[in-house]
């Protein structure tokens, strides 16, 4: 039947890019349209196939990602030009301090409990980059923020809330023109969200612990939102294989 037959071949889509979870799609596709072949099978595969099981890859330097780019100082408007996406990822050259973008789109606002990895550089010691999470831009100046400014370590610095126990530094200090691999795994509990981090230097072996294991359970704490990303200062700002997967 052609509708089954569409499932089948777009379970990439329906599912993300996950291999467990599409070797598993097949298959489930395959027994119960070969053991049923009615309308019951089609309806069990719409409404009952469990692609959340498996979570979802998103490519966030895919066009389908708009980018809302907002001014200095922590501005909530729209400014464009600051950042640009490029067929290695995204760069900025502003020399404006506290500047955003924001992934917007397909559902970015609603986000909750991911892993946010990719690769970030500055290429000027004065300058400062990082990434944000659990954004909520342009609404209000809120968010999670993994980042280095000039002579600091990457480490957490939220706005708009407040981190209330936990470590929150990685200890690694960022060099001119040297790429920096990152994972960030942020959790919503009922009565906190937890944020777990790690910077290690691109092309060498992942630090096998978290570096960053910090809690906010206060009243301000962010539930959802937006990843993005920061710049600050001299140099160009670059940020390449920016991925979520969600849970």
């Amino acid at each position: 039947m052609p509708i089954v037959k569409y499932l089948y071949n777009h379970v990439d889509d329906l599912c993300g890019r996950r291999k467990q979870g599409r070797a598993f799609a097949h298959n489930y596709f395959s027994f119960w349209y070969g053991h049923m072949r009615s309308t019951y099978a089609i309806l069990l595969i719409v409404f009952l196939f469990p692609c959340n099981s498996f979570g979802e890859n998103l490519d966030l330097q895919s066009s389908r990602y708009g980018l809302l780019k907002t001014g200095a100082d922590n501005s909530l408007r729209k400014q464009k030009r600051l950042f640009k996406r490029n067929r290695n990822g995204f760069v900025s050259r502003s020399k404006l301090i506290n500047i955003h973008a924001h992934f917007t789109k397909n559902g970015t606002s609603t986000l909750k409990n991911f892993t946010y990895t990719g690769d970030m550089r500055v290429t000027n010691r004065n300058g400062g980059v990082g990434v944000t999470f659990y954004s909520d831009y342009p609404k209000s100046d809120s968010y999670y923020r993994l980042r280095a400014f000039p002579g600091s370590d990457f480490h957490i610095a939220p706005h708009g809330t407040s981190i209330t126990e936990g470590d929150a530094e990685t200890g690694i200090t960022p060099l001119p023109k040297r790429w920096y691999s990152f994972k960030i795994r942020v959790s919503t509990a009922k009565n906190e969200t937890r944020i777990r981090a790690k910077v290690w230097r691109s092309k060498k072996r992942e630090p096998r612990g978290w570096q960053i294991n910090c809690v906010d359970s206060s009243e301000t704490r962010l539930k959802r939102g937006k990843p993005g990303l920061w710049s600050m200062a001299e140099g160009r700002k670059q940020w390449r294989n920016l991925e979520l997967e969600t849970r």
